[in-house]
């Protein structure tokens, strides 16, 4: 056990559901499998893993499904992570990545007082884009992702938004544009 009590863990990718209310054609959580939701001590057990690892400076990136689905625990554990981190004299960057589609006022004004960078999933332009993100029901979400996309930059500014691009095999021609489009939504990550 002594091996893994010494290594420096500088980045953590907590996926705290498998819940999603999309089905995107390459998606890699099974949606076939029963839908689950981390618990608190669970959470607080990998935090605390995380923590006691050396170095001073670490990133914990909240993941799913869909981690909005499960935005209680992210806000039972911003306050724990950010107390644990202090005691121990090290930095934690806290970012979560969405799909975008469940994001709201409350979640923005939470991202913002807790200095979140958010990772939001946006795969070009509205084609390309709704051709993969979709509804159960087949339907794209283009519209509602760039709608809640700007929200997030004008309430987050663009330092601490940056865009998840997925570039499926059959896209690779239409990557630069679909990558400028991203550009002119005014994002530079």
């Amino acid at each position: 056990m002594k091996i893994f009590l010494d290594k420096e863990i500088f980045e953590m990718k907590l996926t705290i559901t498998t819940n999603c209310i999309l089905r995107c054609q390459y998606c890699f959580v099974d949606k076939n499998q029963k839908p689950s939701l981390m618990d608190l001590s669970i959470a607080k057990r990998a935090m605390d893993f995380f923590l006691n690892s050396p170095g001073k400076e670490k990133i914990l990136k909240i993941y799913g499904g869909e981690p909005l689905l499960n935005f209680n625990l992210v806000k039972k554990i911003t306050p724990y992570i950010v107390e644990k981190a202090k005691e121990k004299n090290k930095k934690v960057v806290l970012s979560l990545c969405t799909n975008a589609i469940l994001l709201t006022d409350e979640h923005l004004n939470f991202f913002r007082k807790n200095f979140f960078q958010l990772a939001l999933s946006l795969d070009g332009k509205k084609e390309t884009h709704d051709k993969f993100r979709k509804f159960p029901s087949g339907e794209g979400t283009y519209e509602i992702v760039v709608k809640n996309v700007k929200k997030a930059l004008q309430e987050l500014g663009p330092e601490n938004v940056a865009i998840n691009m997925a570039i499926a095999p059959s896209e690779v021609e239409k990557m630069f544009d679909n990558f400028r489009h991203i550009l002119e939504l005014g994002f530079s990550t």
